[in-house]
């Protein structure tokens, strides 16, 4: 959910190549090789800024900001949308639409893997064309009255302060949240319309869906019952409330928490801020999205607090901070999205002492946005990945939103810890890209 690479170390949400603010997604898809743990970082040690967000700019067509991964514009009301059309190897109007969830991911850019995904599952594209869509905040303006109050609603949260609640609604307002005056992330109407559009250019028919995490959500904003089939990889239980996440997450944290020995305010060479509570418990959460090798290289020293330098960033990442106080607008999409989703959190801490505190803080400019939420949808024919070992969509979640149902779902059952991990992909595309498969 909120927010893999072939080999993520650091989450960089909801990236080995992520320059670290926004985490990538293609997680432990497959272990093709161990990796190291780094951040990518400016001369002064700060997290650096993530190149699609430096200059983002409302309407950018694919020829005016280059993206890494193949680009496709198209207008849609008046307004430029990108995506990434793949054809299949062999002609055919068959399609699949690709999610990679987040919200607050820019699949173009890169930091996704898109590219390492198709080598990683070639038999996806021999059978369908692939349309992935990108969110719109990549190439969204943001005013600078925003920014400042995304730094402000950050600094606020860090000290559990008793103005954090006003502060975050200031956000709201000031970055066209509480009125949805501004798009960062996707709706329903949004979402449906892009993709009908991008089928009428190209003649496609859409045949399946495959979403990670908060791909799930993007389902709902489809016609799914008029699928053939969809796949959903560790997907946000659809339908749960902030509460029962929150205590549901909490509870799969709390062996890790009970292993934290809380740090003192601590300096960190290159970082304008001290490595606190805050940063550690902040961390921990994030520890959901890195591959299992490194989570066991890196969890004893954030439990022991012995890591200030990787608890900052791991903090940061979670938070999607870069530069000094900077706030990536991938932030904004993914409060946009998922307070439309869950609805608002409960009573808001005055301290940071738990996990809880964090995951509350996280959503609080929830308190100031509308609520419009969903239940989940299903296909004729679903396959839905989930581990009992995520703590960012807990397996109990996952399977009491996809089980009760008499539409034919299947569950396979990851072993691995890493929400960012896309193991069991492979077996669910087995019996959709199967040429015996009508």
């Amino acid at each position: 959910m909120v927010r893999s690479s072939l080999t993520r170390t650091t989450r960089n949400t909801r990236t080995p190549w992520r320059c670290h603010g926004v985490r990538a997604v293609l997680g432990t898809l497959v272990l093709l090789a161990a990796t190291s743990v780094t951040a990518c970082t400016t001369d002064n040690g700060e997290p650096a800024p993530i190149p699609t967000q430096e200059a983002a700019l409302d309407g950018l067509t694919c020829e005016a900001q280059k993206t890494k991964e193949p680009c496709t514009d198209i207008e849609v009301d008046g307004r430029i949308w990108r995506y990434a059309y793949l054809p299949a190897t062999q002609k055919t109007s068959d399609t699949v639409v690709l999610d990679f969830g987040g919200p607050g991911h820019s699949v173009l850019s890169g930091e996704v893997g898109l590219s390492a995904f198709l080598t990683a599952f070639p038999a996806l594209q021999s059978r369908y064309n692939i349309v992935v869509p990108e969110e719109p905040w990549v190439t969204q303006a943001v005013s600078t009255e925003c920014q400042d109050a995304q730094s402000r609603y950050y600094l606020a949260a860090r000290e559990a302060s008793a103005t954090v609640d006003t502060v975050a609604k200031d956000m709201a307002s000031r970055c066209g949240l509480a009125d949805s005056s501004q798009r960062w992330g996707f709706d329903a109407p949004t979402y449906q319309k892009l993709i009908e559009t991008i089928n009428a250019r190209h003649g496609l028919t859409l045949k399946g869906f495959i979403g990670h995490s908060w791909g799930s959500v993007r389902l709902t904003y489809l016609d799914a019952p008029k699928l053939d089939w969809a796949i959903l990889v560790r997907p946000f239980p659809v339908g749960t409330d902030q509460a029962t996440l929150i205590a549901e997450r909490a509870v799969a944290l709390a062996d890790l928490q009970a292993g934290i020995r809380p740090v003192s305010p601590t300096a960190v060479a290159g970082r304008s801020l001290p490595v606190m509570a805050f940063d550690q418990y902040s961390a921990v959460v994030d520890l959901g999205y890195i591959n299992d090798q490194s989570f066991d290289e890196i969890s004893p020293h954030v439990l022991d607090g012995t890591d200030t330098v990787q608890i900052g960033r791991l903090s940061d990442g979670l938070w999607m901070r870069y530069g000094r106080d900077s706030i990536s607008p991938g932030s904004l999409a993914q409060l946009q999205e998922t307070c439309a989703s869950a609805g608002e959190v409960p009573a808001l801490p005055t301290e940071v002492t738990s996990v809880t505190d964090i995951l509350r803080l996280r959503q609080a400019p929830c308190h100031a946005m509308p609520a419009t939420p969903v239940k989940p949808e299903f296909a004729p024919s679903m396959c839905v990945v989930t581990s009992p070992r995520d703590t960012v969509t807990p397996g109990k979640l996952v399977r009491s939103t996809y089980a009760d149902t008499s539409t034919r779902v299947r569950f396979v059952e990851s072993t691995q810890r890493s929400h960012s991990s896309f193991a069991g992909l492979d077996e669910c595309l087995t019996e959709y890209t199967d040429p015996a498969t009508p």
